[in-house]
């Protein structure tokens, strides 16, 4: 069986949405993570990728992949917040919980803050309720958490 990998480009363009940092806690990140996963459909577009630290057992990205006792929540959890999709979920169209603010991610490598009251949970799924052109707030990257780190992972 091959292993793929994240094509060099794309890796390029989650390191600079992300600064390198996971885009969960603000710590160094080290590891592309697929909010849908290959075998369920997903790709290698930057709105399908999340830099996370850790690897598939520790840190955030294990926390996103790997249930243990410790998260009881799981995977209600990381689908809740975005970090995981389901199989019927475009990644492009899904909120994420984005360093502190609800976000989506596009194709181009830019993170799309969202109003709270943009984002609904309708029978387990993230939707994002269209807001009018003068209701929107303008595109930008979360900033302000340069190797903070943030251990309250919002439930």
């Amino acid at each position: 069986m091959k292993v793929r990998g994240v094509r060099p480009e794309q890796r390029k363009g989650l390191q600079e949405r992300s600064g390198g940092m996971c885009e969960i806690c603000g710590y160094p990140g080290n590891n592309a993570h697929h909010r849908k996963n290959a075998g369920q459909g997903g790709n290698d577009d930057l709105s399908n990728l999340l830099l996370l630290c850790g690897s598939g057992t520790t840190g955030c990205h294990g926390y996103v992949t790997a249930p243990v006792k410790n998260y009881p929540l799981w995977p209600a959890n990381p689908k809740r917040n975005g970090w995981s999709v389901w199989r019927s979920d475009i990644p492009y169209d899904i909120p994420v919980w984005y360093r502190g603010h609800w976000a989506r991610l596009d194709d181009g490598g830019h993170v799309h803050l969202l109003k709270e009251e943009q984002v609904r949970n309708v029978l387990g799924h993230l939707q994002i309720e269209r807001l009018r052109p003068d209701q929107a707030i303008q595109p930008g990257l979360a900033e302000g958490y340069g190797g903070q780190r943030r251990h309250s992972l919002r439930p």
